[in-house]
């Protein structure tokens, strides 16, 4: 039941027929106990316990997914059939991402959250749809704001209709209970721009709570009716990665009893997950208050000094750096880098080796492999601690 290998035909299974583009059709098969065991590997690290082996998760995103199947990325995103399969033939590989980042639509840059919230979404073909400018303009215009409706506001009905696609295609044996949802305070950052947002914090601190409080509400409600929509989430990510660019102060003011409030709002036995690849190293004492049972963080932090002031308190999912290591070393560097990170964060469990941040589009399967050779090879329990090899 590794990470990294293929069903036995002996093995309960299902299957999708796939076709990239351009390319010839292929049966994938992923069997209901490699499920289960990458569920089960997932839920014991996020409980700071000690899985059957240290859970793989580079976090492949869209720009890396729709440059596997060749397509731009404006198309990535509108085309739910393309995203599943290429999620399910990548799965299928490295099984231990049907957890975490899940088989699930793709909604970058917080484009389905803004447009509810009236934001005008622009849809370049190199990137993802991104805010073309802030609804929140003067301050006079948040009496405009108004908590959507999932069903009818912006593009949160197509997003639904995504979510029902992969439920009713997916294969049986894969489950569509996972989903990333936009933090609060970047939402509240995107609906009045960075610069803006920033200011209100020092000249208009009642503005930024009363944008806080609407953002905050807005991503409960989308999260709730994901929930309702494949009948209860297993695993919710909440993304905010702005809060690592303010002062401790204003994080424990602005940042931190919104993002408390999302995940006190999730549903019972949910895992949550907080992401922030920003440098969070002058706010990571507030990390696990969030009530997130998981922090995926950035590149920038150091593992040991993470481990050592939080590693008892929240699960740590990281921090690989995606450009320096997985995009441009070789895969032997890269297979010396994980070994030495599951060495240092790994013993006593709480820990998935994955990347610190989105893994970058160009990047070299092969660089994939080396992790999860490394997982194969070095991180089952009981792991040694880097003092005793």
């Amino acid at each position: 039941q590794g990470c990294y290998r293929s069903c036995s035909e002996s093995e309960e299974a299902s299957e999708i027929r796939f076709q990239k583009k351009g390319a010839v059709m292929c049966r994938i098969r992923i069997s209901h106990q490699a499920t289960e065991a990458a569920f089960e590997r997932f839920r014991a690290a996020s409980s700071l316990e000690e899985p059957d082996q240290v859970p793989l998760t580079p976090y492949l995103g869209s720009d890396f997914l729709s440059n596997r199947c060749h397509v731009s990325l404006s198309e990535w995103y509108q085309n739910p059939k393309l995203q599943l399969g290429t999620q399910i033939e990548i799965c299928a590989k490295y099984l231990d991402l049907l957890a975490w980042p899940g088989v699930r639509p793709y909604s970058g840059g917080g484009f389905v959250e803004l447009s509810a919230l009236g934001a005008r979404i622009e849809w370049p073909q190199s990137s993802a749809p991104r805010v073309a400018e802030p609804i929140v303009k003067k301050p006079e215009d948040v009496d405009k704001l108004r908590i959507p409706d999932p069903c009818s506001d912006g593009y949160m009905p197509m997003f639904i209709k995504f979510f029902k696609y992969f439920i009713n295609h997916a294969p049986s044996s894969v489950r569509v209970n996972s989903a990333f949802c936009l933090g609060p305070f970047d939402i509240a950052v995107l609906a009045r721009g960075v610069t803006g947002f920033m200011e209100d914090l020092y000249l208009r601190p009642e503005l930024a709570h009363t944008m806080l409080d609407i953002a905050t509400r807005t991503t409960i409600r989308w999260m709730e009716t994901l929930n309702e929509i494949v009948d209860g989430l297993e695993i919710v990510t909440y993304s905010d990665d702005f809060p690592g660019l303010i002062s401790p102060k204003h994080f424990e003011e602005f940042a931190l009893p919104y993002t408390i409030r999302c995940f006190e709002a999730l549903p019972k036995e949910c895992i949550g997950v907080y992401h922030n690849d920003a440098n969070t190293s002058k706010i990571l004492q507030y990390i696990p208050e969030t009530g997130a049972m998981m922090f995926h963080m950035g590149p920038e932090l150091n593992i040991v000094e993470v481990k050592t002031k939080i590693g008892k308190r929240i699960c740590l999912n990281g921090n690989i750096p995606p450009l320096e290591i997985l995009l441009r070393a070789q895969s032997r560097d890269v297979e010396q880098f994980c070994r030495s990170q599951i060495l240092y964060a790994a013993p006593g469990g709480g820990y998935c080796l994955g990347s610190g941040g989105a893994v970058a589009e160009a990047t070299p399967i092969e660089n994939i492999d080396a992790m999860a050779k490394v997982v194969e090879e070095f991180g089952g329990y009981p792991v040694p601690s880097f003092g005793s090899v």
